[in-house]
């Protein structure tokens, strides 16, 4: 399940967090009043109407290992659930999103607690990020304010425990905002003018303490070569890999993804 759980990721932030807010960013229903501030945040404004979740995957010792770190507690852990499939992973995510603390996955036994508190080292991250992993054209230099705590959490545990993996859902805005000039440099999928995000945050995984993978959706109405995921809305996604370089993360790809890419 491991393989596919980013993808899984990606299509529960699709299905759960942009389909919600579809029929209002096309226009076709008026935005509620409770939203209306929400439609006036910028990127890296954090949006708190949608799911935004951590995963730590591992095999059946990562729980384990946390607990002997004194890194989380027993009594901080739920009972386990089966997750064998996408169905449900989804119906585990939407009975416990709401809840404080972090997914963990136990790969080898196929099954899902929630971890309701635990600890989370203070550590100066900021420059563990590309710039592009916090705003879309990398405009911005990331400072540790924009940072999250399970963010931290993701470069901490799988620092700690080097086999295991973190998926991440965030809640701040990534794409640019509306308006804005995109700025493509000679590796960026040029999705034309227009580009604009969705209010949605971007999917990430983290691997030895580092971003490897993320996954955004931005509306791209004027590209006119790159398929579209959700044609109603001009959705595209946008998938990044990352390598390390002297220590750091730097981008080595980025490519649109496929509209079965969800299929797998």
């Amino acid at each position: 399940m491991t393989d596919s759980l980013f993808r899984w990721m990606a299509e529960y932030n699709k299905t759960r967090n942009f389909d919600s807010l579809k029929k209002i960013l096309l226009e076709e229903t008026p935005v509620p009043k409770e939203l209306q501030p929400l439609f006036m945040r910028k990127e890296g404004e954090e949006n708190k109407i949608i799911r935004g979740v951590a995963i730590f995957a591992n095999g059946d010792r990562l729980l384990k290992e946390l607990i002997k770190r004194e890194i989380v507690s027993e009594n901080h852990i739920s009972q386990p659930v089966p997750v064998r499939n996408k169905d449900e992973l989804f119906d585990f995510l939407d009975n416990h999103i709401h809840e404080d603390g972090v997914a963990v996955y136990d790969r080898k036994n196929k099954e899902m607690a929630m971890v309701t508190l635990i600890k989370n080292s203070v550590m100066n991250v900021a420059h563990l990020f590309p710039k592009d992993t916090i705003t879309y054209f990398g405009l911005k230099d990331v400072t540790e304010r924009d940072i999250g705590n399970k963010t931290r959490l993701a470069v901490s545990i799988t620092s700690l425990v080097t086999d295991s993996e973190a998926y991440l859902i965030k809640r701040s805005i990534f794409g640019p905002n509306p308006g804005t000039k995109p700025i493509y440099d000679k590796d960026n999928v040029d999705l034309g003018d227009g580009i604009s995000h969705v209010k949605l945050g971007s999917v990430q995984l983290f691997k030895n303490g580092m971003i490897k993978q993320t996954l955004s959706f931005v509306r791209a109405p004027e590209n006119g070569h790159i398929p579209f995921i959700d044609e109603d809305s001009k959705l595209v996604g946008i998938l990044r890999n990352y390598e390390q370089t002297n220590g750091k993360p730097k981008r080595v790809s980025e490519e649109a993804i496929s509209p079965d890419y969800f299929i797998k």
